[in-house]
């Protein structure tokens, strides 16, 4: 009968001691997939940064060689709109890709949570706790399962791709106020020189104006000259 007892106390044990290493299992497996998600957030939101980065180059730099003039300022303006979508598709489906991976770790960890919550009522550590009057918190019901910290990284990745998409937006903007305005200030100038060459016009008619008035004067003073010495002739003449 002793002996009896002892075998049962044995394979209590062994069994209590292999749902403490499943637990422990499990939790390390929760741990892992939850690493594994942090690293994905980390990684994908260092990959925004750069790309955030060059967004302000590149528009920095179009936005320059629209009001030096240094590059066809159509084409820069194309080449902005062509960028703005090149980065929304990029930015968009890099959130996605890591958003679907953050999805496909969180249900690992799901299931390696419920199983470590049932290995934790099988050693008899929630009763215990109840018996304190302190629910544990891996079965309060208060929890919305909606507003974790795995729904909140996946937010934080598309907030932070819809304001990269909307400085591209402003880049793109930007660069179509600078086009118009260069377009402004040419025809400004062009209407400046229009002005000044009509200015010129009237300075060179007034100047025409003024001769043609001095050639129509000349006709008249040989004119004036002829009659004096044609009478100086007719004294001399009655004379002899």
């Amino acid at each position: 009968m002793l002996q009896k007892l002892i075998l049962f106390l044995r394979r209590e044990n062994v069994g209590q001691e292999k749902h403490l290493q499943n637990k422990r299992e499990c939790f390390d497996g929760m741990r892992a997939y939850h690493q594994s998600e942090i690293a994905h957030k980390k990684d994908t939101i260092e990959i925004l940064k750069s790309i955030l980065t060059t967004i302000v180059l590149v528009y920095g730099a179009i936005i320059g060689a629209i009001i030096t003039k240094s590059i066809e300022s159509v084409a820069l303006v194309v080449v902005s709109f062509f960028t703005l979508i090149l980065i929304a598709i990029s930015v968009l489906s890099i959130t996605y890709v890591t958003n679907n991976k953050i999805d496909k770790d969180n249900a690992r960890y799901r299931k390696y949570e419920e199983e470590y919550v049932i290995e934790r009522q099988i050693i008899g550590l929630e009763s215990e706790l109840l018996k304190l009057n302190h629910e544990s918190v891996w079965i309060d019901k208060t929890k919305d399962k909606n507003k974790t910290g795995y729904h909140h990284t996946k937010l934080i990745l598309w907030v932070f791709s819809v304001i990269i998409i909307l400085v591209s937006l402003v880049g793109t903007s930007f660069s179509v106020g600078a086009y118009f305005l260069q377009i402004g200030k040419e025809k400004e100038s062009q209407l400046q020189r229009v002005t000044n060459l009509e200015s010129n016009i009237g300075e060179i008619n007034e100047t025409l104006t003024l001769l043609k008035h001095q050639i129509s004067s000349i006709p008249l003073s040989n004119k004036s000259i002829d009659e004096s010495l044609l009478q100086q002739s007719e004294k001399h003449n009655s004379k002899d």
